[in-house]
């Protein structure tokens, strides 16, 4: 793996602990605790901040765009997309579904990822043309039949009439479709073969998905928009599958 990668794989490591204390005193809180949006975005923005300083460490003059705070324009040939939580709700219930993810590009092109599980401790990470590991295993997501009637899909739901349109369509034509919550992480699933394919049309944040789309392409995975294109995928939809789904997949979601 290239040295940004190592880079974002230890800021990763060293902001967990943090993230692990917060996660694991959550079940002392009381339910107005619960139900308070404030206390929970300073945990995002505390967890958050720590992943950009230690980027901003070892690149003082890179650009940093991340979830939680403003971005600020240095360099902007080097940019880095940091999400200090990618599934919130699920952290606040004490659900373990929920990564970090850190991706760096390189004028205009994804070059390392790091997402990471703390509480899992499942840390996935790729370099461009290198490949993609998983707990230090190469990652290589299995051969599928390419037949949409054996596939098992995740999926993050959007809120218009169009998004469950599409859900209602793929649940009949799929064996399964599943919602976890966590985009990034779904994707990984994806990547490992535990899934199928994932898709969303719900304009998922950039932080959130860059670096996992990295990863599953690295591990031989397609990553298009709903009309096929791979360049364009900031435009709120995303699918994410084996060459050979992908056919089937585009023609679902139409």
């Amino acid at each position: 793996m290239n040295s940004h990668t190592t880079v974002a794989q230890q800021v990763a490591r060293d902001a967990s602990r943090t993230i692990r204390t917060i996660y694991f005193r959550l079940e002392a809180l009381n339910p107005e605790q619960r139900a308070d949006d404030e206390l929970f975005l300073r945990c995002y923005e505390q967890i958050e901040s720590e992943l950009i300083a230690g980027i901003r460490s070892a690149y003082p003059s890179h650009t940093i765009q991340a979830k939680y705070h403003d971005t600020r324009e240095n360099d902007a040939y080097h940019r880095w997309y940091i999400s200090g939580m990618t599934a919130e709700e699920n952290f606040r219930a004490g659900r373990p579904n929920f990564s970090v993810s850190i991706a760096y590009e390189m004028g205009g092109k994804l070059q390392s990822a790091v997402v990471y599980n703390p509480v899992l401790d499942e840390m996935s990470v790729a370099s461009r043309t290198e490949g993609a590991l998983f707990n230090d295993q190469k990652l290589r997501a299995p051969k599928n039949d390419g037949k949409l009637e054996n596939a098992h899909l995740l999926t993050k739901i959007g809120r218009t009439v169009v998004d469950h349109e599409q859900f209602a369509k793929l649940q009949r034509n799929a064996k399964s479709i599943m919602c976890y919550g966590d985009v990034a992480g779904d994707i990984i699933q994806t990547a490992r073969g535990l899934a199928s394919g994932f898709y969303s049309g719900a304009h998922l944040a950039e932080e959130d998905i860059a670096g996992a789309v990295l990863i599953a392409r690295e591990a031989g995975l397609l990553v298009t928009d709903f009309r096929g294109s791979e360049e364009n995928l900031m435009s709120g939809e995303i699918v994410v599958v084996a060459p050979r789904l992908l056919k089937e997949m585009l023609v679902a979601l139409k």
